[in-house]
């Protein structure tokens, strides 16, 4: 985890773009998925079951990225 946040806070985003940002989807669905995914990190948190180093299963679609690029896709072509 320390090397995405470390890239994240050497990046141009850094003053842009937050976790949620990136890491969640738009709207009611993303909202609520968001919610859950935080409610149990704060579980495991709280019960200390989790690995060491933690593993980041999260993924950034290229949806998001459009969000705030949206011509990035002409870019790649």
């Amino acid at each position: 985890m320390d090397f995405h946040y470390n890239t994240w806070k050497t990046s141009s985003h850094v003053d842009e773009a937050n976790c949620l940002d990136c890491h969640t989807e738009p709207g009611v669905k993303g909202f609520i998925d968001a919610k859950i995914r935080a409610l149990t990190e704060l579980v495991v948190h709280i019960t200390g079951k989790y690995e060491v180093p933690i593993k980041s299963n999260i993924r950034v679609k290229d949806t998001q990225c459009l969000r705030c690029h949206p011509d990035a896709e002409t870019i790649a072509d």
